[in-house]
């Protein structure tokens, strides 16, 4: 039958003439269609049988209760040491199952699960659960911690005063946003009789989006997609209205629209800012307000002399 263990004298063996010395031989028992790599397995309670070699990279598994080569892992495994991928390691969802995970359970056991990220053997990123405060989920990059999630929702980069603000919340040791803009060109405005807008769009950083870069299989950095640099102009200087820099518009202004001009009034409800773009408002706000000061103060000296 193929693929069976056999004498190589099937004839001798048939006649149950194999002598001791025969039996014993590494070189007197082959399969039938034997090849280098092959593997010998129980194919029943009685019978040996021979599993051909497998291509390279597959894994040796167990399928329908004997052994087969795979060439992807199904199912559930456990691995209780290190393991190295010389390549990229995919997740395939099964087409039964709800989702992927690549799952680190640390159940049971006082310990931290980690993640770590490493480059030339020097570890870049470690992402790890805390063993003895279990909600929370740590991103460090050799003793610094960059980054914590909250369990119960809360966001902490770096290391601020005050830790975990509560679900829905973070707290930074600072928070730089590039919608920040110089502000002071009602200043322009007031004492040059205009704002020149080139001058402001020329005074806004380029906002750069950096490369994409991938390895090769030399270990080389490759180049996906080069750094780009997207030009931007000055809003504020473009949508200033050099009217409110007048004390009476101004005044009329307030009592018209109930809101200070560079800010958000009733009919911008729903509208979103981002936290540059409202600290650039009330900072030209401020400005405006002193100019007003300003000339209010060079009235009342006239007025007195």
């Amino acid at each position: 039958m193929a693929n069976e263990l056999g004498h190589i004298t099937a004839d001798r063996a048939a006649a149950g003439a194999v002598t001791q010395t025969e039996f014993d031989s590494i070189t007197a028992h082959r399969f039938s269609s034997q090849a280098t790599g092959d593997t010998l397995y129980a194919s029943s309670a009685t019978q040996l049988s021979r599993l051909a070699v497998g291509s390279a990279g597959q894994i040796l598994s167990v399928a329908a209760g004997i052994p087969a080569w795979l060439t992807t892992l199904v199912g559930a495994y456990t691995f209780s040491g290190a393991i190295t991928f010389s390549n990229a390691l995919t997740l395939v969802k099964n087409s039964a199952a709800a989702s992927s995970e690549l799952r680190i359970d640390t159940s049971g056991v006082d310990l931290d699960a980690r993640l770590a990220l490493y480059e030339n053997g020097v570890d870049k990123w470690i992402v790890r659960n805390d063993g003895d405060a279990a909600d929370v989920m740590i991103i460090t990059s050799g003793s610094v911690t960059l980054m914590t999630l909250a369990q119960a929702g809360g966001f902490i980069v770096g290391a601020p005063t005050g830790g975990n603000q509560g679900a829905g919340t973070i707290n930074a040791v600072g928070v730089y946003d590039d919608g920040v803009l110089l502000t002071c060109f009602p200043f322009d405005a007031a004492y040059d009789g205009r704002v020149d807008i080139a001058k402001w769009d020329a005074l806004v950083p380029d906002r750069v989006i950096p490369a994409f870069t991938k390895r090769d299989a030399l270990d080389r950095e490759v180049i996906i997609t080069p750094e780009q640099r997207v030009k931007r102009q000055h809003d504020g200087a473009r949508s200033f209205d050099p009217r409110v820099l007048d004390p009476e518009y101004y005044s009329a202004y307030l009592a018209r629209e109930r809101h200070l001009p560079a800010l958000p009034g009733p009919l911008d409800a729903g509208k979103l800012y981002s936290m540059g773009a409202m600290q650039n408002r009330m900072v030209e706000s401020l400005d405006v307000l002193a100019i007003l000061v300003a000339k209010l103060h060079e009235r009342l000296k006239a007025i007195g002399a």
